[in-house]
């Protein structure tokens, strides 16, 4: 891409195209000369006659043209991506077993759409927290969503003492931003209980939260009222007893008011997917471009072209011949 720094000297080629057309123009003055055609002398022709004058013009313009400074450049693009910091903080205790997502139980719908929301935040950096009676982090905060979504497919029951601590889930991962300097923090805690274990209750943990400029979003996920329930029995025999496992949704309201975000209640696959894709659309990852444009001098071809042209006016003979 070519570009001129002084692109007002452009205008001295207009003065140079009205030379060149007076110069065209000009009629020669008339004089006797002897004839010289008995020595077989041609008489130069117009073109070759004003052939110096031309290649003045021509040094003339490439003047101008030195002093625009023309330079060559290229452009390059840094995208710079404003990301928020999000943990998912996941319920993982015995309640999560419960199929009323048929055929799936409730642990496995929340990790397969959690998975799918992690894929879609691409700038966000993005940390797992794991909690039942107990909590449990799975991963910091980091940009690598491959590890993330590794790490949620991999959790399951067992892996904690039974029990649903949701303090614990908020206050580990309230820790998750301690060294976080993004301006949105964004907390999504899920969950099929009520808290009934822990050292530190929800209320206290939603205000630790608010102070660390974390916004929580609440989903309470499962049906309403009875939903089949696996129970094991015999030698690898497992029955579906009906059980009302209740969610305390006054609470986890209070608990996103309290920080600034919302509670959602999810009964239902399609439901909690669009539970996530309501809250990708009101935490959205910002993009700014800036593009960056570098320059090279290229004067020195010009003057190179005019120095050229010097030499040739000066020792070509056609040139510097005339005809009286």
């Amino acid at each position: 891409m070519i570009h001129f720094h002084n692109p007002f000297y452009l205008l001295g080629l207009l003065l140079v195209a009205l030379l060149y057309f007076f110069l065209r123009r000009r009629e020669k003055p008339s004089i006797l000369y002897s004839d010289t055609s008995w020595l077989g002398i041609k008489p130069l022709n117009k073109f070759y006659a004003n052939l110096s004058e031309y290649l003045l013009l021509i040094v003339l313009a490439f003047i101008f043209l030195a002093l625009t400074r023309p330079q060559r450049g290229y452009e390059s693009e840094i995208i710079e991506k404003k990301g928020i910091d999000i943990v998912l903080t996941l319920d993982v205790s015995g309640s999560m077993r419960a199929v009323d997502f048929k055929p799936n139980n409730r642990l496995t719908v929340a990790k397969k759409l959690a998975s799918e929301f992690v894929q879609k935040r691409a700038g966000d950096r993005i940390g797992l927290v794991a909690y039942a009676r107990e909590a449990l982090i799975q991963s910091p905060l980091t940009l690598d969503h491959k590890v993330v979504k590794d790490l949620i497919e991999s959790l399951d029951f067992g892996m904690l003492e039974d029990g649903t601590a949701i303090g614990m889930g908020i206050s580990f991962g309230t820790f998750l931003f301690s060294n976080s300097t993004s301006n949105n923090k964004v907390m999504i805690l899920l969950t099929d209980g009520i808290n009934n274990a822990g050292k530190i209750d929800p209320e206290t943990a939603a205000k630790n939260a608010r102070d660390a400029g974390i916004k929580i979003y609440a989903i309470g996920i499962g049906k309403r009222g009875e939903v089949p329930y696996p129970v094991r029995i015999g030698i690898g025999g497992t029955r579906y007893v009906m059980t009302n496992f209740e969610i305390n949704e006054e609470g986890l309201r209070k608990i996103a008011n309290e920080t600034g975000g919302e509670y959602f209640r999810a009964t239902s696959p399609e439901a909690l997917k669009n539970v996530y894709q309501r809250i990708g659309k009101m935490e959205k990852t910002t993009f700014k471009v800036e593009r960056i444009v570098k320059y090279k001098e290229r004067v020195d071809y010009v003057f190179i072209s005019a120095i050229l042209l010097f030499l040739i006016f000066f020792t070509d003979p056609i040139v510097s011949r005339k005809i009286p």
